[in-house]
């Protein structure tokens, strides 16, 4: 009799078991399908982050290059589309040999320099390669910019891939968190739990919130003060893969310049030249010519250069003005001159 008694007990537990997780598995679809409504109407900056890495990232088995893009795919962010070619990078398909009597230019960066935000044609690499061949048609600007890169790993992506390209001018888009350390490589059942679930990213972007909220260390001030120690491991490969440049450049005969671009939250009172110094120190040390893009950004309201309100990455109007100064000291250079 206390046989059955259990045996009915423990068959009805079961049941209230099973139920509650078929309940809870019914409410974390329901979930999921109302955010993928809502963060398709609903634009927000992490969100829109995370679709673009979902959508056109794939991982390496290289730590220095723990991500690379798809090549030939695309996606809608900020309802601007990306696009790759067969190469992975934001551009038109350019051939890897390059035609006789055609002058190349490779740019190295991060979501600044891919154009987050922007549409195609306004990004500054696009811009510049029609005002190039304004006059002739045998420049070939090409933008190998991805996001959330470093300069590790922007140089990785250059010694395995843009060097092929074999181009006459490096020109190198450095970001004040390009000294951030390389994001860890995961597994393939974590990539694939993170780029499928829009509850996933929902649950990391209000983590990321709450965090930067009780965590002083990570309000974005602090932040880059913090990642600019001089005893940040990150930092020091950063500096040392940006000197194996200079070197392979060097080594190849290709002309390489740097390029400064600032901080565009808060132009009137900068408070990151300890950034500008540590490139342009790097630059002059090692004879490579450098432009800091705040003598230029800096007599216009921030606002008025980001892509929206709560993403200050460079907007149209800003692409124009990088491309604007990049042009005028790029046209007449020994190295793309005919």
């Amino acid at each position: 009799m206390n046989y059955l008694k259990i045996n009915f007990f423990m068959k009805k537990f079961y049941k209230i078991i099973f139920i509650n997780i078929l309940i809870f598995i019914v409410l974390l679809l329901l979930s999921e399908i109302f955010f993928r409504i809502y963060f398709n109407i609903f634009l927000n900056y992490n969100t829109e982050m995370w679709k673009y890495a979902s959508i056109l990232k794939k991982p390496t088995n290289n730590e220095k290059l723990p991500f690379v893009h798809y090549s030939s795919k695309k996606g809608k962010f900020y309802n601007v589309e990306i696009s790759t070619n067969s190469h992975g990078f934001r551009d038109f398909e350019y051939e890897i040999h390059k035609s006789q009597n055609h002058k190349r230019i490779l740019i190295l960066g991060d979501s600044f320099t891919l154009g987050w935000g922007v549409p195609f044609l306004d990004t500054f690499s696009k811009k510049l390669e029609k005002n190039l061949n304004k006059s002739t048609n045998k420049f070939e600007v090409i933008n190998a910019g991805i996001g959330n890169y470093n300069s590790t790993m922007e140089v990785e992506l250059f010694k395995l891939h843009g060097i092929k390209f074999k181009p006459d001018l490096v020109v190198l888009m450095f970001y004040i968190n390009d000294v951030e350390p390389i994001p860890k490589m995961i597994s393939k059942f974590s990539y694939f739990f993170m780029s499928n679930f829009f509850l996933y990213s929902f649950f990391s972007d209000n983590y990321l919130k709450i965090k930067s909220k009780i965590d002083k260390e990570l309000e974005w001030k602090n932040y880059y003060s913090n990642i600019y120690n001089k005893q940040n491991e990150a930092l020091k490969q950063n500096a040392n893969s940006l000197i194996e440049l200079i070197s392979i450049c060097k080594k190849e005969g290709i002309d390489l310049l740097f390029v400064n671009i600032p901080d565009l939250r808060e132009l009137k009172n900068y408070e990151f030249f300890f950034a500008t110094k540590f490139i342009k120190d790097i630059a002059n040390n090692n004879g490579i010519d450098f432009i800091d893009l705040y003598d230029i950004f800096k007599n216009y309201e921030s606002k008025l250069l980001w892509v929206s309100d709560e993403d200050p990455h460079a907007n149209s109007k800003a692409n124009k003005i990088i491309e604007e100064e990049l042009y005028k000291n790029i046209y007449n250079r020994k190295s793309i001159i005919f």
